[in-house]
């Protein structure tokens, strides 16, 4: 269990960090470049929670039926704000990478809870 978690804390560390260079560079450039970075934080926030269930619960894993809709709608609304300040180039690299990673977090949190 120590390893799953030192392996999901180092990935989770090392996104952060990607995604906070990726936006910086992103939005002192045009909006082509910050379309490509939005897509790929939402690809990533959509991931990243999948890759945790995976991770802890081996490769058949999927949430319980009651958890889709909380889980949509975090990354719905997360996304929605990436994409809409992303795009207007008023997003800073970490706060970019937080709401990028803040879906993951909270399927984390749901399978400590239960």
């Amino acid at each position: 269990m120590e390893d799953k978690l030192l392996k999901l804390v180092g990935l989770a560390f090392g996104v952060f960090v990607a995604i906070a260079i990726v936006f910086q560079i992103a939005e002192q450039l045009d909006a082509f470049a910050r379309g490509i970075a939005c897509a790929a934080g939402i690809g990533v926030m959509v991931g990243l929670p999948i890759c945790v269930l995976r991770t802890f619960f081996g490769p058949d894993a999927q949430p319980r039926p009651g958890t889709w809709g909380g889980l949509v709608a975090v990354i719905a609304i997360f996304a929605f704000s990436l994409l809409f300040y992303g795009m207007s180039g008023q997003l800073d690299g970490g706060a970019a990478a937080a709401m990028v990673l803040l879906p993951g977090f909270v399927t984390f949190l749901g399978i400590l809870r239960g």
